[in-house]
């Protein structure tokens, strides 16, 4: 936990109201319901690795937390970026799914996931940051039921988590394994989340996620496309020019893929395939810039 303190001006900002709670959860009969999780006592400012260690070891046990810390505490701030967060999360193969509202979570928490929040539980102009894991309700007292700090399983009226939850940007994210996509959930928000993994180096995981988009979204050319990329990467290359080759079939007249195509070729070493592939892409480039990089790219292979 870090606290920050900003100027008078902001004082504003310490009132805050808390968003309603959603008529879902006030109407339904007494429910009480709660995701398992084990917990993790934080150190001093350490909330954030331990947050995210408890919700990655619901799916893996292969995570440590002075892994996690390695990858989410920077020294410095003496305490966790929310960017850093969500890249730590990725690097160890977990896709984040962004929850933007109350009735989000709640569905969420429904469906047996835990939600990541990010809590201001400060007071008028002081700042106290904060990561905690919601696991879980009781319609009954109306209380949201998290792991935070030094506590495990803790009720906290929900009205009061979302009055922190707002006033640290209502910034909350689900972890889940790479290859499962939550209800709801859209195929750009997938896919972005399958992207991410690739950049951060976690070829496994981006594959898993793409030959899950193919399933739910067969008629995307992005998924074929993406394990193409992993696969090229790997120097599989009959299976990326498999996968490229579906996509172009959805979308023939896209100049990316029929350039990703020729570098494929290249690799294989059929150049005459690899030119008319080559060609396409220009021919199909829609501007001066794209047809500049296609060039500059072509003349480093």
């Amino acid at each position: 936990m870090r606290v920050l303190t900003f100027a008078l001006v902001m004082l504003i900002s310490g009132c805050v109201t808390a968003p309603p709670l959603t008529s879902h959860f006030l109407n339904q009969r007494p429910v009480r319901l709660v995701n398992e999780a084990d917990f993790i006592s934080q150190k001093r400012n350490h909330c954030g690795p331990a947050t995210l260690t408890m919700s990655a070891q619901r799916y893996t046990s292969d995570v440590s937390l002075s892994e996690v810390t390695s990858l989410a505490f920077t020294p410095g701030a003496n305490g966790s970026f929310k960017g850093d967060m969500l890249s730590a999360a990725r690097r160890i193969g977990l896709a984040a799914y962004s929850i933007p509202s109350p009735e989000r979570m709640i569905e969420f928490v429904q469906a047996g996931h835990s939600v990541l929040l990010f809590q201001d539980l400060g007071a008028l102009w002081i700042r106290v940051w904060h990561f905690a894991l919601l696991l879980g309700y009781d319609t009954r007292n109306k209380t949201f039921i998290l792991h935070s700090g030094p506590d495990a399983y803790k009720e906290n009226s929900a009205r009061e988590v979302l009055r922190t939850w707002e006033r640290g940007g209502k910034w909350s994210f689900a972890l889940v394994p790479a290859g499962v996509i939550p209800n709801g959930v859209s195929h750009e928000e997938a896919l972005a989340n399958a992207m991410a993994l690739m950049a951060v180096g976690h070829q496994r995981g981006a594959l898993e996620l793409y030959q899950k988009l193919s399933l739910l979204w067969p008629n995307k050319y992005e998924s074929y496309a993406g394990m193409a990329e992993v696969y090229f990467s790997q120097n599989q290359l009959t299976q990326a020019e498999v996968h490229l080759r579906k996509a172009i079939a959805i979308s023939p007249l896209h100049p990316g893929l029929q350039f990703n195509l020729s570098q494929i070729l290249y690799r294989s070493r059929r150049p005459s395939e690899a030119e008319t592939a080559f060609k396409a892409s220009l021919a199909l480039a829609t501007s001066e810039d794209q047809r500049k990089l296609f060039l500059k790219r072509h003349r480093q292979n």
